[in-house]
């Protein structure tokens, strides 16, 4: 067993790292895969364009030719179009945000860098020789980060033979690059071992070019991504020294910048691609041997006739009747004209007999006939897929036949869609962990607050409410009503919802939380049915048509219900392929019902000419009970003024004791008429503000019940 090598031995040694290890690996890789597919390919590709064929060469059928054209379109026919959404509809902004954002990134990145083209590349090796394969890769353009995708065709791409993808321990990419190229890169990396880029000996990328080629001759450089040793490594072929080794650029989930390539038919146990051709190569020779004889048989069905003449040989005659091949019909003189045994005058002319070699080709098309649909029940190719119906058909036969035969052209349907979906996850992952937050701003064309706007937003926001609170405690104090919290302007609202900048790319820079909180998909890569895609949308428009009809007499009954008709709202609405601005617009108005059920739930609002009188009538209050404590300290301070003059008198005149006592008496009485007097104005004013807030309470009942009537 090949001994793998280790991360550190150049660096650690100061010598070059040997190439050895990677070029057996890769003559391993030959030997189990390549060789014997490489050839198949190459007559593959003799068969499809017909390119070295020679004009002379009997006639052919070209149903390989057919069949892969017919495919193409059936197994990918449009561009995915990215979805990327929260794995989980749990409300989070920031997530949703996040994903938004990546799914602009993806919509762009996919039109600037044709992925289009990149996948019918593999559509079209994928279906002819069983395998095709791309790769993501992240470019810089004038300092800005876009996506890039590359095919890399069978010969160009390696991988470790291993029984299945999930054993694979490493996959190559070979490029050819030029000497002006591959300076630029290795020049560098070889230079501390005494080695340039011009040491490394170039190679024809035709193998079979013949020596007089004027093509440039390049040096076949294999980028191998190494899994086990967590690496990269760059070796030429024919070249003893690893060019270079370096860690992975891209940080990505699967450590390969590719996803697993779109295999077909594999040799069981072995990601040995077999080419569908294999399965009904024997039908189509014979299906061209049928063709050959129909076409030479074809050229003697032509009238030819004979015609007395002069003195010739019958012999003669018939072999020149036989080697015209003049469209028109031939009539050939012949002297001895009694030897064809004529007499009569309509027997002056004899034709050549043709109903024999008739019959023959129409038994040979029958036969041809009948290995075609043979071809067809191999490769799963039904009349309806290719566009042929039979008039005498039921509708009913004919979408039976169109059910079946999507089912078998499935398999190849969903192994592109995966691909694309795999493809996309990779730029979803670069976009997310190495594009510029200014990048993804303008990609996605998001209008998202900064984190610093936000905190100065906030800040206002503490500023006012600490002013409205001390206006309020200063009005307390005053005996008068708190003015009410100024209303937030609804931009400042929204910005604040928002999240911001710096909260998404952090979102999107976390692996864990970008792992288990997003999911990415794709749309389908398959040409939509018109008709099958307008009657989901009459039946989804149809199904939410009645769900609120019903639901809406429902909610305005029992306000208590909306939440959970909401959620019936959002099950139905997931069983479409309904849109992010459909789905966004669902979740508003879901929302809205929540808020609404809340709502009824709570106590009426007050109306504000009741608070207006309620607020009056305590001022009232407040103002007679301070008018009153006011005279009652008047009082107590007469009081006490009489009392000690009650007491001088008592002193200086003991003998008029009775009579000041009388007159004292007659003055508190009389103090004690006027206090009565004014608690019992009092009392009145206290009534009246009372009975003026239970007028204005029945008077605004009165026009709310006026208002219900109406």
């Amino acid at each position: 067993m090949a001994v793998e090598p280790t991360q550190d031995s150049a660096e650690t040694t100061g010598k070059p790292r040997s190439a050895k290890y990677w070029h057996d690996r890769l003559a391993e890789y030959k030997s189990a895969i390549e060789e014997k597919w490489g050839k198949r390919r190459e007559n593959i590709d003799k068969l499809y364009s017909k390119d070295e064929r020679a004009d002379s060469a009997d006639r052919e059928y070209s149903i390989f030719w057919a069949n892969i054209e017919v495919l193409k379109e059936a197994a990918y026919a449009r561009t995915p179009v990215p979805v990327v959404d929260p794995r989980f509809k749990v409300p989070n902004k920031v997530a949703s945000t996040a994903s938004d954002a990546v799914e602009r990134c993806l919509i762009t990145g996919f039109e600037q860098s044709d992925l289009d083209g990149c996948m019918r590349e593999v559509r079209d090796e994928f279906l002819m020789y069983s395998r095709g394969t791309a790769r993501v890769r992240l470019e810089m353009l004038n300092g800005v980060s876009k996506l890039a995708f590359d095919h890399f065709t069978a010969c160009d791409f390696a991988h470790d033979p291993a029984r299945n993808w999930r054993e694979v321990k490493w996959v190559g990419f070979r490029a050819w690059l030029t000497q002006d190229e591959g300076a630029k890169r290795f020049d560098e990396a070889l230079k501390p071992f005494g080695f340039t880029f011009a040491d490394v000996p170039k190679k024809k990328r035709d193998p079979n070019a013949v020596a007089t080629d004027k093509t440039e001759d390049k040096v076949p450089v294999w980028e191998i991504w190494c899994r086990t040793t967590g690496k990269v490594h760059f070796v030429a072929e024919d070249f003893d020294t690893e060019l270079d080794t370096q860690d992975p650029w891209l940080d990505l989930t699967t450590f390969w910048p590719c996803p697993r390539p779109v295999f077909g038919t594999t040799v069981p146990g072995k990601l040995k691609p077999v080419p569908d051709i294999v399965q009904y190569k024997d039908q189509i020779e014979e299906i061209n041997e049928y063709t050959a004889r129909i076409s030479a048989l074809s050229e003697s069905l032509r009238m030819k006739g004979f015609y007395p003449a002069g003195a010739s040989e019958v012999s003669d005659a018939i072999e020149a009747a036989i080697k015209s091949l003049d469209n028109r019909a031939t009539l050939v003189p012949i002297s001895s004209y009694a030897a064809l045994g004529g007499a009569s005058y309509k027997d002056s002319i004899v034709w050549l007999p043709v109903v024999d070699a008739l019959q023959l080709i129409t038994g040979l098309v029958e036969l041809r006939r009948v290995v075609i649909d043979d071809v067809y029940q191999i490769t799963g190719i039904s009349d309806i897929v290719r566009g042929q119906s039979d008039p005498n058909e039921t509708l009913g036969a004919q979408q039976l036949k169109t059910q079946w035969g999507s089912l078998r052209i499935r398999g190849r349907q969903n192994e592109m869609a995966r691909f694309a979906r795999d493809m996309t996850r990779i730029g979803a992952e670069i976009i997310a962990e190495n594009f510029e937050p200014e990048t993804i701003m303008a990609m996605s064309q998001l209008n998202l607050p900064k984190q610093q706007d936000k905190a100065m937003a906030q800040m206002k926001i503490k500023q006012v409410q600490a002013q409205v609170q001390e206006q309020a405690q200063m009005a307390q104090a005053q005996g008068q009503p708190a003015p009410p919290m100024p209303e937030m302007p609804p931009e400042m609202q929204t910005m604040l919802e928002t999240p911001s900048i710096e909260e998404v790319i952090a979102f999107l820079r976390d692996d864990k939380a970008r792992g288990f909180v997003i999911e990415v998909e794709t749309d389908s890569t398959i040409q939509p049915d018109e008709d099958a895609d307008k009657q989901r949308r009459v039946e989804f428009a149809t199904a939410i048509g009645t769900l609120f009809k019903e639901a809406a007499p429902m909610v305005m009954q029992a306000p208590q219900m909306a939440p959970f008709l909401g959620e019936v709202l959002k099950f139905t609405a997931q069983g479409f392929r309904a849109g992010r601005p459909l789905e966004g617009a669902i979740d508003d108005l879901v929302e809205q019902m929540n808020a609404m059920a809340k709502q009824a739930n709570q106590p009426p609002p007050p109306d504000p000419k009741v608070e207006a009188e309620k607020a009056k009538a305590e001022t009232a209050k407040v103002q007679s009970e301070a008018k009153l404590k006011e005279t009652e300290a008047k009082t107590a301070a007469t009081m006490a003024e009489l009392q000690a003059k009650m007491q001088a008198m008592n002193d200086q005149r003991v003998m008029e004791r009775q009579a000041q006592e009388a007159e004292l008496q007659f003055l508190y009485d009389k103090l004690g008429i006027e206090r009565e007097g004014m608690r019992m104005k009092a009392e009145a004013s206290e009534r009246q503000a009372q009975l003026s807030m239970e007028t204005a309470e029945h008077k605004a009942k009165q026009a709310k019940e006026t208002e219900d009537v109406d």
